[in-house]
């Protein structure tokens, strides 16, 4: 609901050739998505089946494709045996928890990204 998987996603994509932007879905986020940048994209990729979920609530979609990953990124669930974070120990974390996962779910789909470019 924030940006930081989108932006790490939308970086590693943008490393593989691919034009890219990233934006979080809640209102308070520093770059939130808007109806334009949905409508200038082609692909629409989602970290979480519960953020596809809200933002169909807010913005339509017409000619985007949708890809849906679940990949769980809140530290809380991840590792309830401890509590709370620094902002060290919370990228270390997306590192060794988030990050492959989002490279191995999105992998799969560069087949489709290919045919669209």
């Amino acid at each position: 609901m924030g940006m930081n998987r989108s932006k790490y996603l939308a970086d590693f994509l943008m490393e593989k050739g691919y034009d890219t932007d990233c934006a979080g879905i809640l209102i308070e986020t520093k770059n939130s998505v808007t109806q334009k940048r949905v409508d200038d994209s082609d692909v629409l990729i989602f970290v979480l089946p519960r953020v596809q979920e809200k933002f169909l609530q807010h913005f339509r979609i017409e000619k985007q494709k949708i890809i849906t990953l679940n990949v769980e990124d809140r530290l809380d669930i991840l590792c309830p045996e401890k509590p709370n974070f620094t902002p060290v120990e919370a990228k270390e974390a997306y590192e060794r928890l988030v990050y492959p996962k989002l490279r191995r779910q999105i992998a799969k789909y560069i087949p489709l990204l290919q045919s669209l470019s």
